[in-house]
């Protein structure tokens, strides 16, 4: 395994501005995450704050001694106790098979984030891992993509209750069907020395597994197993319990946090960086569970909220708040809120969406008396076989042009290089000159009748076919001399933007895992990556 470093210009404004230090961009954040008194400062910071860690503790042992892989993971939830320790947290929503490779990628952020800063501060740092199984849109997380044949498949489990709002951690496993969905992926991918062993694997989470999100909890665990990284499920009754003062304070202060985000949220996009989160007057940004759905909270004033058109005043938020605190959950302006109330959150692991919306956020942490942490960008990789990087260099394509052009746009640059004659223009000429020569014809017709004209218009367009019949024919003789060369151009490039997007967007890790072995993740885990916002290219 080799991995070099490649300066990519991020796809979005905003990425763009925070991993090139736009000074401009920064001021939206409390931390520069390049600078290493930034994790100094924000542990003094955490020093001075309290958390109920006894019943963290109770509840993340609880919630990972239900994972079959979790040996290391508890003994690091034990070290939650010493009041110096601290976590770097970063999360997903819950996909199958774990879902697209940034996911992996950001527990990988998030696990060497907390070994550096642990040997530089020089006290416990707890890579953390939030699940959102809160969240209920399934149709967004029940697929996948494999590559075969040079062509992509997308592999979707359909489910009976897919269309409505209940969460993920609620959504019952239907073993039968998700077994099978399981066999049909692992049969659409090439048999290795590792497939048997690797369905074997998985086919025993599932069956150790409760609901969806569990069932990914169980697989991030097992590819995780010798990092100790924490799994903590955000819906989680327990969870739920120790964040009950959280939620009256979230109702409490609802307008002036609400408020306190639309006014960043507004001179974000003054700015030109985007609306990374909807902007509604109306939203409280909390969710409540009614008959098993997930419904949003709207605010008609400050004492009276709707959810479904089913009414509540403050005081029922205040109590459900209270008693029944496993019935709220968060959106992506107060999850980071009750991150920080529940967690000592030294830096979060995100991606570029994530920076996005983060860059929202600062005053409505001010707004409850918070400091945000520092955003720490997840790592991005591409996955690249020798060969396929020993073609690209024979062919004068940089990894910078490979990842941030299309290759099928180089591919018809070096073809128009390599043909010989100019069919296209040629052709062009012949169809322009038949015009001009057919014209005197057409307009002897035209003042003949209508029938003539219509006759000789017709001619016309049958001698253009011709000629374009005859041009396309010998356009294809032409092109299958570098039939096969053209066709190395398609193949790379889907290995290197899958239907022009990035691998982690796409590629999901088990296909990587059945290929090369579980043995992949411990290498690039070695290989000491720089958490510097490059891309990396891990060479095979």
């Amino acid at each position: 395994m080799n991995v070099k470093e490649i300066q990519l210009s991020p796809t979005t404004k905003a990425a763009k501005a925070y991993l090139e230090d736009d000074p401009q961009f920064l001021s939206f954040f409390e931390y520069e995450y390049k600078n290493q008194s930034a994790y100094g400062s924000r542990y003094e910071y955490l020093k001075n704050r309290t958390y109920n860690r006894d019943s963290l503790v109770h509840a993340l042992k609880m919630y990972n001694e239900r994972l079959v892989h979790n040996e290391k993971a508890l003994l690091q939830i034990e070290r939650l106790r010493d009041p110096n320790s601290v976590v770097v947290v970063t999360g997903q929503q819950p996909g199958l098979l774990t879902g697209p490779l940034y996911t992996i990628y950001k527990a990988l952020t998030a696990i060497t984030l907390s070994k550096q800063q642990e040997k530089r501060l020089g006290v416990p740092v707890i890579p953390v891992f939030w699940v959102a199984g809160e969240d209920h849109d399934f149709l967004e997380v029940n697929h996948l993509f494999l590559q075969k044949n040079e062509k992509l498949t997308k592999h979707q489990l359909y489910d009976k209750t897919e269309d409505n709002k209940l969460p993920l951690s609620e959504r019952s496993l239907d073993y039968e069907k998700t077994q099978k969905w399981i066999e049909d992926v692992f049969s659409s991918m090439e048999e290795t020395n590792y497939t048997k062993e690797l369905l074997e694997t998985v086919t025993v989470l599932l069956k150790k597994s409760t609901d969806y999100s569990h069932f990914f909890s169980q697989l991030i665990a097992w590819i995780f197993k010798e990092e100790g990284l924490v799994l903590l499920d955000s819906a989680e009754p327990q969870i739920r319990m120790i964040e009950s003062p959280m939620f009256s304070l979230l109702i409490e202060e609802n307008e002036s946090i609400h408020r306190a985000f639309l006014s960043q949220a507004e001179k974000v996009a003054q700015f030109d960086y985007g609306t990374p989160i909807e902007r509604n007057e109306d939203n409280t940004n909390l969710f409540i569970l009614e008959d098993g759905q997930r419904q949003r909270i709207d605010r008609v004033h400050e004492e009276l909220f709707l959810a479904n058109d089913k009414k509540y005043s403050k005081q029922d938020l205040l109590s459900i708040a209270e008693r029944s605190p496993e019935c709220l959950s968060n959106n992506v302006v107060t999850r980071p809120l009750m991150q920080e109330y529940l967690l000592p959150v030294l830096a979060f692991v995100g991606g570029p969406g994530e920076i996005a919306y983060w860059s929202t956020l600062k005053t409505a942490f001010e707004s409850v008396g918070m400091k945000m942490p520092p955003i720490v960008p997840r790592f991005s990789l591409t996955v690249l076989e020798q060969k396929y990087s020993d073609w690209l260099k024979g062919k004068g394509i940089t990894l910078e042009d490979a990842l941030s052009k299309s290759l099928a746009d180089i591919r018809d640059e070096w073809y128009i290089q390599q043909k010989k004659w100019d069919i296209e223009s040629t052709a062009k000429q012949v169809k322009d000159d038949i015009e001009s020569i057919h014209a005197p014809l057409r307009q002897i017709a035209e003042q003949l009748d209508e029938t003539s004209h219509k006759l000789a218009t017709k001619n016309l367009s049958i001698l253009l076919d011709q000629v374009e019949f005859l041009h396309q024919k010998l356009e294809r003789q032409q092109k299958e001399k570098y039939k096969y060369e053209l066709m190395k151009y398609d193949e790379v490039g889907q290995i290197v933007l899958p239907n022009h997007k990035p691998q982690e967007r796409i590629y999901n890790i088990f296909q990587i895992i059945n290929q090369y072995g579980h043995e992949f993740i411990d290498d690039v885990k070695e290989q000491d990556l720089n958490i510097n916002g490059q891309h990396k290219i891990i060479e095979l």
